[in-house]
This record gives C-alpha cells, structure tokens and sequence, in this order.
C-alpha cells in the first residue's frame, strides 16, 4: 500500500509520530482537566509530545529513515494534535470561532487532498519548513491561552492576526507544492 513496508513502523523517527498521534487524547483529557496533574505537569506533557515533531524529523533524516510511511504519519500526528487541542479549547470557550475554524480548515483542506495524492500518485508532498512553523506557532498560541495570557493586549492581538495569515499561507503553500506533484505526473 503506498509503497509503506511493515518494518517502517519501528523506525524510531515513525515511532515518535506515533507517539505524537495517540499522546494526543491524553493530551486533550489533561488539557480539559487540567486540576488532575496540575498546569505545569499539563505544560511539561505539552512539551514532551511536541519536541517529537522535531525529533522525528531529525531521526528520519540522520538515521536515512525518510519513508513514504513517515511523509503521512508526521503531518497527521500533527494535525490529528492540534485539531484535538483546538477542539477541547474550543468547547471550553478558550479559542475563538474564527481561529477555531482557520485552524480547522486548514488542516482538514491538507488532510484530504494528501490522501487523494497518495492515492492517485502514491505520493504526497512532504511536510515543509513553512508547515512546521505553523504548526510550531499554533502550539505556542494555544498554550499561551492554556496559561491564560491576556489575548486583549496588543503583543497577543499581534500574535493573533499573524497566525492567522501564516496558517494562510501555509495552506497555500501546501497547495503549490501539492499541484506541483500532480503536474509532475503528467
């Protein structure tokens, strides 16, 4: 299927999105229930399962692990991370609609045409640095919100309004690389 091979599954760099993809219920009952193991332990956890977006990455590249297998997992876990996140934060009343729904989209508009790319091509475009960036500054907004930074001071309006045009670019990023897939397939 997809050029995916069973051992792929134990390589340490699709082990740690692994981690990341099912650390992520956890992740949204402690988020919702912070008083369980307190904020800083909720924050600490937070850390842990993001730096495996970083390190799996790292390893696929140093190890020479890079698999069609970790193309579709890394940006997965991701998105399956902080659509959860951003679900909790929305039902809480935490986040917004309108960064809840960009947030959203956005990932959801990737999700679906990576799998017809995997499909059709058997290929989809690689996560990118502008990707990671986003998804980096997301997580950062959300546990900012999560310590209760006061979102109405200008730094955090700032902050907002330059998330929101990066998740846009982003998106259009991902669609540019993703047409570029289909014209080389032509």
């Amino acid at each position: 299927m997809f050029g995916i091979k069973a051992k792929q599954f134990f390589q340490i760099s699709n082990l740690l999105s692994l981690s990341r993809l099912f650390g992520a219920l956890p992740l949204v009952y402690f988020l919702l229930n912070p008083e369980i193991l307190g904020k800083p332990i909720v924050l600490v956890l937070i850390f842990l399962i993001s730096f495996t977006d970083y390190f799996d990455g790292y390893f696929a590249r140093k190890l020479n692990q890079v698999s069609e297998l970790g193309k579709i997992l890394d940006p997965l876990a991701d998105k399956v991370l902080v659509i959860s996140i951003a679900i909790a934060f929305f039902s809480t009343g935490i986040l917004d609609l309108t960064l809840f729904l960009i947030i959203v989209l956005r990932d959801v508009l990737i999700i679906l045409p990576g799998v017809f790319l995997s499909k059709r091509m058997g290929e989809v475009p690689a996560s990118d640095q502008i990707g990671k960036w986003t998804f980096t500054f997301i997580g950062i907004y959300l546990i900012l919100l999560f310590i209760d930074v006061d979102r109405s001071s200008l730094p955090m309006k700032i902050y907002y309004y330059s998330l929101i045009l990066l998740i846009i670019v982003s998106y259009l990023n991902y669609v540019n690389r993703a047409l570029k897939v289909l014209r080389k397939t032509k």
